[in-house]
């Protein structure tokens, strides 16, 4: 029976290289935390106990997910990271549905882990949770708040589902990257007011990767902007954009083209539909 204590982090890893990556990255950290043997510690800590961090980690077959469940129930205030070397898509799914916070793989380095501790660094918000809208083999769509902290605690999750999924592996940094613009641009430019979500759908098939990024703001002129991007030079992008009231900007979009095979924005503009081929 695990004791109580005064340390708000909990740690229960059984990979022997992760849980030494992990001890030594929250020493460096100066974070005081308590180890548990297994993640049903944590059922035993009483309910409301100063419980901030919680990382614990999950079986390749997803047979501790009951229990993550429960403690996510317990503890709704709670950040909670899920550690594993592999992960079938079903769960990885239940895991993001029921607000879990971030995804570390059992390969992290210490880059990986100082990342995970910065982003679950703030007290968590059960309200800024994803929620998964339609999840079926190869088709996965989710809404996510439009906050950079809710995109950070998302991400990994999302990187997993391209690696699990994806047949050329070499893609998943540009697919990485080019989500990270078009949210970029979704939160400056398209989002407007509070509590606006971004919804992210992905579709997994035999021949291509296709990502549809939808958010609530008002769009933009798409032929107009494009226009700009293929026409300028930086300098003279700039100052056309500070000419019209604007911010320094644009160049994420030519990124985006440029690392995709097809980049379809609907009329309106806040709507973006990205295709890359895996068969060239």
């Amino acid at each position: 029976m695990m004791q109580t204590k005064t340390q708000d982090t909990c740690l229960s890893v059984q990979d022997v290289r992760l849980e030494a990556t992990l001890l030594t990255s929250l020493h460096e950290q100066g974070i005081d935390f308590f180890r548990g043997t297994t993640e049903e510690d944590a059922l035993r800590l009483p309910a409301g106990a100063p419980l901030r961090l919680l990382i614990c980690e999950l079986d390749s077959e997803g047979r501790g997910l009951p229990a993550l469940l429960a403690i996510r129930h317990q503890f709704p205030d709670t950040n909670i990271c899920v550690c594993s070397n592999t992960i079938p898509d079903n769960v990885l799914i239940s895991l993001i549905d029921a607000g879990f916070d971030y995804f570390l793989d059992n390969d992290a380095d210490a880059i990986d882990i100082q990342v995970m501790l910065a982003i679950l660094e703030e007290t968590r918000r059960p309200e800024l949770a994803a929620k998964i809208i339609e999840a079926r083999r190869g088709w996965y769509s989710m809404t996510i708040p439009a906050t950079l902290d809710s995109i950070g605690r998302l991400r990994p999750f999302f990187i997993r589902l391209l690696r699990n999924n994806c047949p050329v592996p070499e893609m998943i940094p540009n697919i990485g990257t080019v989500v990270d613009e078009l949210f970029a641009n979704a939160l400056e430019w398209g989002i407007t007011q509070s509590r606006q979500f971004i919804r992210l759908s992905m579709l997994f098939a035999m021949k291509r990767t296709i990502i549809k990024i939808e958010d609530g703001g008002e769009g933009f002129d798409v032929e107009e902007t494009l226009a700009e991007l293929t026409s300028l030079d930086f300098d003279s992008l700039t100052a056309k954009r500070v000419e019209a009231g604007k911010r320094p900007g644009g160049f994420g979009l030519r990124l985006v083209q440029e690392l995709s095979d097809k980049v379809i924005f609907n009329k309106k503009g806040n709507g973006v539909l990205i295709s890359f081929e895996h068969e060239r």
